[in-house]
């Protein structure tokens, strides 16, 4: 009943839990470290450096399914998930050592109950550490994390969070791999073209308040592939919108307005061959449906429109750019 299945996608789910948990951290600007280790036996620990939990809501946050808050003052707490109560309520064992203000503690449970703790831990340790071992009653025996998924999201965490270091390790296949981005976004957009026209992405970034507190942050990197394929991937708070939503309209109308004056080229020309990753932090986001797959909220448009505007009319003073760009068009 927390996740609706028993298959490797749903266990992969509960372990992206954990790990947004930790990117939760990365967000509020309070860690730029996880750690994954994937280990022989099917469970996998999630570690992070940050402020830690507040041992006082520690049983209350794993071992009580009325909670609905694990880092409630945290402000990217996404809307979407499931929630690590469900993780506890779905391990055979789930072990929990958290160092806050400067003492460090450890929890076990078994199937969303204390079983162990809470216990002082004499070993070095900072942030919050969780291994979590599936119900194999649950999740049956071949019902494994695919190594190679969870790496492909840890990697496409440190293109959406600047600055983040993850150390991914898979014990079973004795690898061990540091990954970051320093170029954040447009290294994301790097990844996905071949045949780059402009010999670096446009970066956009813009930041706007909300009136009932917080902002909303938009970093979107552009690039025209002369492939002439088209691609549009669009983030809230790192998970992905398969199906757009107001931030790939603000993106289609910062084109329309910017792109003309910067090529002398019709608004639709922008489509041809370009490549975009448009990132939105937002602490209130509105999803729409079930799935929560396409954001809704109206006043991301114009945050990232004007963002849009702003970094081609900075691309405007490469003029060997910009020129190589309206080459590449009028060739189309």
């Amino acid at each position: 009943m927390y996740v609706g299945a028993t298959g490797a996608t749903l266990l992969h789910r509960l372990v992206d839990e954990l790990i947004d948990n930790s990117v939760n951290e990365v967000l509020a600007k309070r860690a730029h470290w996880i750690g994954v280790t994937l280990l022989p036996d099917g469970a996998v620990t999630v570690s992070d450096d940050g402020p830690g939990i507040r041992h006082s809501e520690v049983a209350g946050i794993f071992g009580n399914a009325t909670w609905s808050d694990t880092r409630k003052e945290h402000p990217f707490v996404p809307t979407f998930s499931v929630g690590v109560v469900a993780v506890s309520a779905l391990a055979a064992r789930l072990e929990v050592v958290t160092t806050h203000d400067a003492e460090t503690m450890r929890w076990a449970f078994a199937r969303g109950v204390s079983v162990d703790g809470p216990d002082p831990w004499a070993r070095p340790h900072r942030g919050t550490t969780i291994t979590f071992e599936p119900d194999r009653e649950i999740f049956r025996v071949g019902v494994e994390l695919d190594s190679s998924a969870v790496r492909r999201r840890l990697r496409e965490l440190t293109l959406l969070c600047p600055g983040l270091v993850v150390t991914f390790r898979d014990r079973l296949r004795d690898q061990a791999e540091e990954l970051h981005a320093s170029a954040g976004v447009c290294d994301f957009v790097r990844s996905l073209g071949e045949t780059p026209v402009l010999a670096a992405p446009v970066r956009c970034h813009a930041t706007s308040p909300l009136s009932e507190g917080g902002s909303i942050d938009v970093d979107i990197a552009l690039q025209w592939d002369r492939s002439g394929q088209s691609r549009v991937l669009g983030f809230v708070n790192t998970a992905e919108m398969n199906c757009g939503g107001t931030h790939e309209h603000g993106l289609r109308r910062g084109l329309k307005r910017a792109f003309p004056r910067l090529t002398r080229r019709r608004p639709e020309a922008a489509a041809s061959g370009l490549t975009a990753v448009v990132s939105v932090l937002h602490p209130r986001p509105r999803l729409r449906g079930t799935s929560h797959v396409s954001l809704e909220s109206e006043e991301v448009g114009a945050v990232v429109a004007r963002a849009v505007e702003t970094g081609l009319e900075a691309l405007g003073s490469r003029s060997d750019e910009v020129a190589r760009l309206t080459e590449w068009l009028g060739s189309r």
